[in-house]
């Protein structure tokens, strides 16, 4: 958000989700804390083409970064 000067709305918007279910990622009460500099680094390469590209972009950014967290077995991790 801070990167691309975005507020907790907006983000919430272009994600699809409530401004509310957004605060909650950045306070740590959804989400899992990743560890994993590879995975970080894929998350911030998909936030950029989100961020250029719009709304189009957030399905198939999403399901790469899904498909990184499954071969690395954190799917199942965050499912415990």
């Amino acid at each position: 958000m801070k990167n691309y000067g975005l507020n907790q709305k907006q983000v919430a918007e272009l994600l699809g989700m409530t401004p509310a279910a957004v605060c909650q990622y950045l306070s740590n009460k959804r989400g899992v804390n990743i560890a994993d500099n590879d995975i970080l680094s894929e998350i911030e390469k998909s936030t950029s083409i989100i961020f250029e590209n719009g709304p189009d972009s957030l399905v198939p950014e999403t399901c790469k970064i899904c498909t990184l967290l499954k071969s690395r077995g954190m799917i199942e991790r965050m499912q415990r």
